[in-house]
């Protein structure tokens, strides 16, 4: 993690498909990430204060290993329903925010479009925002072009 340039880089060996990739910080996510390095900071029996190694920890600067058990209590901790962490619902967002395939490609880490688009599910909303959009379009067309 660089903290200087608001970016967390994934190196290729830890990462699932072998490639690395960066992952820019910005808004709530850089604001979560501001706070989670400050609770590095812990507490000792000896009123001493060590710092965890880790970013996202759990009991004292332990490892989190099962992420989706942690992402429910931390949503039920903050009295809200859990938000998808999966990636198919990261891959329609980005999407869905104008964000190129390229660019959301880079970011999740799938190197092929076959297995983006296997992630990237359309929906009935999907269909009819499409169908909206063309009607827009279409009314705003001049009357001759319409035929």
């Amino acid at each position: 993690m660089d903290l200087t340039a608001r970016v967390i880089r994934l190196r290729p060996e830890e990462a699932k498909n072998g490639s690395g990739r960066t992952i820019a910080l910005e808004g709530e996510l850089w604001d979560l990430i501001q706070r989670r390095y400050s609770a590095r900071l812990l507490p000792t029996k000896l009123d001493r204060i060590k710092m965890a190694t880790l970013v996202f920890h759990h009991n004292g600067g332990k490892q989190v290993i099962r992420m989706d058990i942690a992402w429910k209590a931390a949503c039920r901790a903050a009295g809200c329903s859990a938000i998808s962490t999966t990636s198919a619902a990261r891959l329609r967002n980005m999407i869905r925010a104008g964000v190129p395939q390229a660019v959301a490609m880079a970011i999740s880490g799938h190197k092929t479009s076959s297995m983006f688009q296997r992630y990237n599910i359309t929906s009935e909303d999907d269909l009819r925002q499409a169908a909206q959009r063309v009607q827009l379009y279409v009314d705003g067309l001049p009357t001759e072009a319409k035929r």
